[in-house]
């Protein structure tokens, strides 16, 4: 699946649109919920499921019974975030190949040093060496 790109040449050509939601705990300037938010801009709209483990960005964005998530969000454990990202990938397929499902949808999974470098490394591995849609980040945090 071809995902078209649309750079932004400048300032004014950022999407407006905010799928992260001010109101979480996070740090002011947290670098991780910064690249959440321009990760999700820079997705293209509302059309994006997004898999997190455990983590910093998660605990920070959705204290219970609230979410700052405007888009599909599933909170799952560290060694387990591509494992699940690929599982839904896989399945928007067959649901797009049976007719079920007409749509575009692209599957994120963010994560840190530990569900990617450390206990989850084994599963990005297995994730990124298969074709898939399926995109891993690391917002590596270090408090001063």
């Amino acid at each position: 699946m071809a995902v078209k790109v649309k750079l932004a040449r400048s300032f004014f050509d950022i999407p407006r649109e905010e799928y992260l939601a001010p109101g979480h705990t996070a740090c002011p300037a947290c670098g991780a919920t910064l690249a959440a938010r321009l990760i999700l801009k820079a997705s293209g709209g509302p059309d994006v499921i997004i898999v997190n483990p455990t983590g910093c960005l998660e605990v920070t964005t959705t204290i219970y019974p609230y979410t700052s998530w405007g888009v599909p969000y599933i909170h799952v454990a560290f060694e387990n975030a591509a494992a699940v990202a690929s599982g839904i990938e896989a399945a928007i397929k067959a649901l797009n190949k049976n007719g079920l499902l007409r749509r575009n949808t692209r599957v994120i999974a963010i994560a840190g040093d530990g569900g990617t470098y450390d206990i989850g490394l084994q599963a990005s591995v297995v994730c990124l060496s298969v074709v898939t849609v399926s995109y891993t980040y690391s917002t590596t945090m270090r408090h001063t």
